[in-house]
C-alpha cells in the first residue's frame, strides 16, 4: 500500500501541462518584446524621416510633423501618431530641427500605457550651407 502511495505513476500529465503553460507564457513575453521593439524602430525612424523633411531647403515645421504623422499612421495606429512636436534647435552652434514623438509602450498587443515611448530625432538645417558671393 505504502507503494502505491509514493508511485508517480500518472504525474506526466500535470507535469507537461505545467511546463508547457509556463513556456507558453514565456515565447508570448517574448513575443511583446520583440513587438514592442519593432514600434519602437518604426517611431524612430519615422520621426528621423519627419526632421530631414522639415529640414529640408523648402521644407517646413508642418511638412516634416505631416510626413511624421503619416508614416506612423500607416505603419502603426492613429493612436501611435497622436503625440508630436516639432521645434527649432541649436546643436553645438548648428541649427537642426528635433521632432518628437509620445507614444503608448505595447504591452498586450498594441495595448499599454500612455506615454511609454518618448522619441527625439534630430536632422541638420539645409538652408545654413547657403553661400552667397559674388558670381554666384
Amino acid at each position: 500500500m505504502r507503494a502505491a502511495l509514493h508511485s508517480e505513476r500518472g504525474s506526466v500529465i500535470p507535469e507537461y501541462v505545467m511546463v508547457l503553460t509556463m513556456l507558453l507564457f514565456v515565447l508570448l513575453a517574448l513575443i511583446q518584446f520583440v513587438f514592442a521593439a519593432h514600434i519602437h524602430s518604426i517611431l524612430r525612424d519615422s520621426a528621423a524621416e519627419g526632421a530631414r523633411r522639415a529640414a529640408m531647403m523648402d521644407g517646413t515645421d508642418a511638412d516634416g510633423v505631416q510626413l511624421a504623422h503619416e508614416l506612423i499612421t500607416s505603419a502603426v495606429s492613429e493612436g501611435y501618431a497622436s503625440d508630436i512636436s516639432i521645434e527649432q534647435v541649436t546643436i553645438d552652434g548648428v541649427a537642426a530641427v528635433r521632432v518628437s514623438v509620445k507614444a503608448p509602450l505595447p504591452v498586450i498587443g498594441l495595448l499599454g500605457p500612455t506615454g511609454g515611448f518618448d522619441i527625439q530625432a534630430h536632422a541638420v538645417r539645409e538652408d545654413q550651407f547657403l553661400t552667397t558671393g559674388a558670381g554666384s
